[in-house]
């Protein structure tokens, strides 16, 4: 089951004690960090994982082996996203996906892809599709799935620079390689730094 920092960041903040709120929102962050950079040390630099979780427009979703309840380090598979609400389309930059070692293979990437995509499209129940909307527009929730059953009909994009080597992991899903130079895409370049000798292989889906 996929699990999003915002909704489990909330969750510390309606029930932790006022003097340990500020300490438990930190740890959250750092297992995150330390979660990610374990994963991904082989193949994303530590400077790019801070950046990118720090930033608190970001939303991290976790795939965990528990169906019911959160628990951070039974999370195989990781991803961090951005939103961004433009005129046309909501665009989704993936910012990063990893995999622990030991479960690489066994399609738990593939199952938080596919739950996020379908979460994207409006395809989760109410009150999952509600969750999404909920931190911007306070509203009941009835209206609030309202909202989102409107939100699902504007295009929507999901945007990320890939490895060579998972482009055609991609692919599969029915992502396209644009051709585009990395800085045709000003929020990936906010936190990875353009470098000439490397290929960038830029992937885009309409869902």
């Amino acid at each position: 089951m996929n699990f999003y920092s915002k909704d489990i960041m909330n969750e510390i903040i309606d029930t932790a004690p006022l003097e340990t709120l500020i300490e438990e929102l930190d740890d959250f962050k750092a297992h995150t960090k330390y979660l990610c950079k374990k994963y991904a040390m082989a193949f994303i630099c530590f400077h790019y994982i801070d950046a990118v979780i720090n930033d608190e427009r970001v939303i991290t979703v976790f795939r965990c082996l528990d169906q019911d309840r959160f628990n951070i380090m039974n999370c195989p598979s990781i991803m961090s996203y951005r939103k961004i609400a433009k005129p046309s389309c909501d665009e989704y930059y993936i910012l990063l996906i990893c995999t622990s070692r030991k479960y690489k293979g066994q399609g738990y990437a593939s199952q938080l892809l596919n739950d996020f995509i379908d979460r994207i499209r409006g395809l989760e129940s109410p009150k999952d599709s509600a969750t999404e909307v909920v931190y911007e527009i306070p509203t009941s929730v009835d209206q609030n799935f309202v909202v989102q059953r409107m939100d699902a009909k504007r295009p929507k994009k999901i945007i990320l620079s890939s490895v060579e080597t998972a482009v055609t992991f991609y692919e599969e899903y029915g992502f396209r390689w644009t051709k585009k130079p990395l800085s045709d895409y000003p929020v990936l370049m906010r936190y990875e730094k353009w470098d000439k000798e490397k290929e960038y292989f830029m992937m885009e889906l309409d869902v």
